[in-house]
């Protein structure tokens, strides 16, 4: 946490940086939402071997220099990470900013994938409350479009007019009158009226 507080705090990715607008005033300081791997290599090796105290002179960045940093690290599984990616540079800082780049990329595709796989989880779960809220019997839905002309030929017409609720400035008013249209129509949708 310190170490990637310190990263974003780094003039690199400070610079992308962006605030949030609130109404009465600034908001919070909001970080970047993508940094490409070079960007990333850069920031850490710029934290590993800074510039000098009044910024104007860029620090020489060598490989025992970043050895030393990355042995004064406070994280021991980070340090053990980027001794391993010095180990692997062969004296090459261009070696180890390449390594940090692909490291980087490794673990982003791993946080792409969670995040896929709890997006599908998240969608699937609204999928089934508002199945269960308006009454959606998919199967029952496809029969009556497969087996009724008159309705296959409702839906459609009402597909082609653009009546879909894009671009209106009251769409729940227009969802609730589509549904009541496609009811109307003898669509399975929604629950049946308690009174009939």
């Amino acid at each position: 946490a310190v170490v990637t507080k310190a990263l974003f705090d780094s003039p690199l990715l400070a610079s992308m940086q962006s605030r949030r607008v609130r109404p009465f005033g600034t908001g919070s300081v909001r970080n970047p939402q993508y940094v490409s791997a070079q960007m990333f290599a850069r920031a850490l090796i710029d934290l590993l071997v800074p510039s000098e105290p009044d910024g104007d002179v860029p620090a020489v960045v060598d490989i025992k220099a970043l050895a030393a940093a990355v042995n004064a690290l406070p994280s021991p599984t980070l340090r053990r990470q980027l001794t391993a990616f010095l180990a692997a540079s062969g004296g090459h800082v261009e070696a180890f900013e390449q390594s940090l780049e692909h490291w980087y990329d490794e673990e982003m595709a791993k946080i792409s994938g969670w995040y896929k796989r709890w997006a599908r989880v998240a969608l699937g779960i609204t999928g089934l409350i508002v199945a269960v809220l308006l009454n959606l019997d998919t199967l029952q839905v496809a029969r009556s479009l497969y087996v009724d002309t008159p309705i296959q030929q409702a839906v459609i017409a009402t597909a082609d007019t653009g009546t879909l609720c894009q671009n209106v400035p009251d769409q729940a008013a227009c969802v609730t009158g589509q549904l009541a249209k496609l009811k109307a129509e003898a669509l399975p949708i929604g629950w049946p009226d308690p009174a009939f």
